[in-house]
């Protein structure tokens, strides 16, 4: 992944055009792939949000992905806070799907990211 953004914005050009398909044809966006920088091998799927007080995010499809992957998936909701560096607030809700899914429960964002170093150092690919 590269560390720079490349356009700033979303096109949803192609979003729009698989809206105007029948209704039987059903799709997700992935927001994020956690994989090795070596060998390349998938490690998380990562969907995030902004807001969603008080409402559900589906994740069905997530969980099929990551059951057929073998590998982890979470969801991360978040609010914005321009006042820091990152543009987020310190605080997540963040949620485990799976396996061994997880309540929604608060944390530090930093903590989310020490979880998916976790992720990285626990997959043990020879560089």
């Amino acid at each position: 992944m590269s560390r720079e953004e490349r356009t700033g914005n979303r096109d949803l050009t192609f979003s729009r055009w698989h809206r105007a398909l029948p209704d039987f044809c059903t799709c997700i966006d992935l927001d994020f792939l956690e994989y090795c920088q070596h060998c390349r091998r998938p490690l998380a799927l990562i969907e995030i949000a902004r807001g969603h007080h008080g409402s559900i995010k589906p994740t069905t499809v997530l969980r099929q992905l990551a059951i057929a992957a073998g590998i982890r998936a979470y969801l991360v909701l978040y609010d914005l806070d321009e006042s820091v560096a990152s543009g987020i607030k310190s605080v997540v809700r963040a949620q485990r799907i799976e396996p061994d899914p997880t309540n929604m429960r608060e944390m530090p964002l930093s903590d989310f990211g020490s979880c998916i170093e976790n992720i990285h150092q626990a997959h043990k690919c020879k560089p």
